[in-house]
Formats: C-alpha cells, sequence, structure tokens
C-alpha cells in the first residue's frame, strides 16, 4: 500500500465517518422534536380530558337534579291518583246507595 493509496483509504473512512454522523445527528433531532411536540400534545391532551371531566360531571349533576325532578312529580302523581281513585270510591259508595234508595 503506497501514499497515495493510504491517504485516499483515509479520506473515504472521514468521508464515511462524517455521512455516519450527520445521519445519526438527524435521526437524533428527529426523535427529539417529535419527544416536543408530544409534551405539546399531552398538554393539549391534558387540558382537553380536563374539559371533558368537567363536563361528564355537570352532566352527571344534571342527570341526578333530573331524576331527583323526576321522582318527585312520580310521587304527586301517585299522591293525586290515589286521591282521586279515593274520590271515585266515595262517589261509587254514594251512587251505590242513591240507587238502593230509590230502589
Amino acid at each position: 500500500m503506497n501514499r497515495t493509496e493510504l491517504t485516499v483509504l483515509v479520506s473515504a473512512t472521514f468521508m464515511i465517518a462524517i455521512l455516519i454522523g450527520w445521519i445519526l445527528r438527524w435521526l437524533y433531532t428527529r426523535i427529539g422534536q417529535a419527544g416536543l411536540a408530544t409534551g405539546a400534545g399531552s398538554n393539549d391532551l391534558a387540558a382537553r380530558l380536563h374539559a371533558a371531566e368537567e363536563a361528564r360531571d355537570a352532566a352527571v349533576a344534571d342527570r341526578d337534579e333530573t331524576i331527583a325532578d323526576m321522582k318527585r312529580r312520580l310521587v304527586q302523581t301517585e299522591a293525586e291518583l290515589a286521591a282521586a281513585m279515593d274520590g271515585l270510591g266515595a262517589a261509587r259508595r254514594e251512587a251505590d246507595a242513591a240507587r238502593r234508595q230509590s230502589d
């Protein structure tokens, strides 16, 4: 191996090392930027999750309020129905008594 061949071999080795270094630096930068984007994305995701939890809590509270209102209405309607049935029963008894007296 003469001096020229050694110079070409060393130059080629340096060029390959520079190329490999450049590719590795490019990969490192791409991975690092993906990590930064994920950090910003996770902040956005956390904010959206927090808003969704608040909306869920509001919906649960609204549902509970609606259920309580419906139960109250049901109890009131049942009481009105019982009163109407009692009145109807009393009216039937009076009608039967009136029929018996007229016969």
